[in-house]
């Protein structure tokens, strides 16, 4: 799925990480924190798979394509079109959640969402791009259990967790606009206590320690505008237990 912040490009490192820490170490749950566009938890193989989001109606909108799909309706489950009155319907909270969910990221510019504004080019059809790429996804996403929920208020235990939040001194999402650093490195450190935690950021405090890096090149309307450095972190006790299971990251 079209999202901001979306791990598309990078899956292809980040996934054999972790998917190389569940098999080492036997782990039976592997929960994705800031689902998105499920471009990480897709590719996971592991016996329970739980994707938590804010927004819920992203996370409706998983649950009605999937229900489609199982029932054999997915191809006729969503409108064809969007004109731009069902879009300010929708931005106003007309209609059910998951359509909201779908006008909100299908039939918006860019991967902002409503933010982002109608997507007026006539000679692009985003909307269907983007509705028959996301079909193309479900399929990998039926073995998966869907919660909206704050990341910052789960209590699991032995798990796997990956978490990919609003980067730090980035534009926020809108679904939270004031996203709290300090209580999410909180949570992170009290998760890591009885889970191993992955967390793909910019930056992390000093103990938190990269396991990953790569240098992304940001692009706008086809211009190189910076370079940034993509990480993988864990927490410090988290490296020990890496460390100590045999998990070669590189």
């Amino acid at each position: 799925m079209v999202y901001q912040g979306s791990k598309t490009r990078y899956a292809q490192y980040i996934v054999p990480i972790l998917q190389k820490t569940i098999n080492i170490t036997n782990t039976e749950t592997f929960i994705d924190g800031c689902c998105g566009g499920c471009n990480i938890i897709q590719d996971i193989k592991c016996k329970n798979k739980i994707a938590i989001d804010l927004n819920n109606d992203l996370i409706e909108l998983y649950k009605y394509a999937i229900t489609a799909y199982k029932e054999g309706y997915l191809d006729t489950a969503f409108p064809t079109k969007i004109t731009k009155e069902d879009w300010d319907k929708a931005k106003s909270g007309n209609g059910e959640s998951w359509y909201r969910a779908l006008v909100c990221f299908f039939a918006s510019y860019s991967a902002r969402g409503f933010s982002g504004g109608y997507c007026l080019n006539a000679s692009r059809n985003y909307y269907i791009e983007r509705l028959n790429n996301f079909k193309k996804q479900i399929p990998k996403l039926i073995d998966i259990e869907f919660i909206c929920e704050d990341i910052n208020y789960i209590h699991p235990s032995n798990s796997i967790i990956y978490i990919d939040p609003p980067y730090k001194n980035t534009k926020k999402y809108d679904i939270n606009l004031s996203f709290d650093y300090e209580l999410f490195w909180d949570s992170v450190r009290r998760l890591s206590k009885k889970n191993i935690v992955f967390i793909s950021e910019q930056t992390a405090p000093n103990d938190f320690k990269s396991i990953w890096n790569l240098v992304a090149i940001r692009n706008c309307f086809g211009s190189q505008i910076k370079k940034a450095n993509e990480c993988l972190w864990v927490y410090k006790d988290n490296m020990y237990i890496l460390n100590e299971k045999g998990v070669t990251i590189n």
